[in-house]
């Protein structure tokens, strides 16, 4: 599974809440990315590697897209810093960029005002996309949606191929007789 595509995404973000929530998990999660994702069905090519970092209170790490270019996203850039500044006093930022061989997954910092164990696992999904994922979160309602309604369009075509195969048995039963 490719986490840059929107299962991915959706996938990640319900991981990341569940980094929050499970302390165990996290840090298997941190100290072998490929092998916690392994445990929950997603594979990750041998020739990526994983970088799992965690945002402290201390420090902010910026997870950018392997794509995302100065020269060519500046105005993508300028809102993202926009968004973070000003940085507060006694934090450090970190940028880090995924490429084609390493990518990086970034553990943001829940909201202090949030119950982590009675929130909701939505709640906690669109929590994680927080200014550190800002670059690479997008919203996948749509695609989510589309896929119910393939979903759909595909279990009544099947229950209509079932209707037609019986009814053509029923009628060369008749014929036959």
């Amino acid at each position: 599974m490719d986490l840059d595509g929107d299962k991915g995404k959706t996938v990640l973000a319900m991981l990341l809440a569940r980094a929050w929530r499970d302390p165990a998990w996290k840090r298997q999660f941190l100290s072998d990315p490929k092998a916690a994702l392994a445990k929950e069905g997603i594979r990750i090519p041998a020739h990526i590697t994983l970088k799992v970092v965690e945002d402290s209170p201390h420090v902010k790490y910026l997870g950018l897209t392997r794509d995302l270019s100065p020269r060519k996203d500046a105005n993508r850039f300028v809102a993202l810093f926009d968004l973070l500044t000003p940085i507060p006093e006694g934090t450090e930022l970190r940028l880090v960029q995924s490429t084609d061989k390493v990518r990086y997954i970034v553990i943001p910092r829940p909201p202090a005002s949030v119950n982590l164990q009675k929130a909701s696992d939505e709640e906690l999904m669109k929590l994680t996309a927080d200014d550190g994922v800002e670059a690479t979160f997008h919203d996948t309602t749509q695609s989510v949606e589309a896929e119910t309604t393939e979903a759909a369009v595909t279990e009544t075509t099947e229950a209509q191929d079932a209707e037609t195969t019986t009814t053509v048995v029923a009628e060369a039963e008749l014929v036959a007789t």
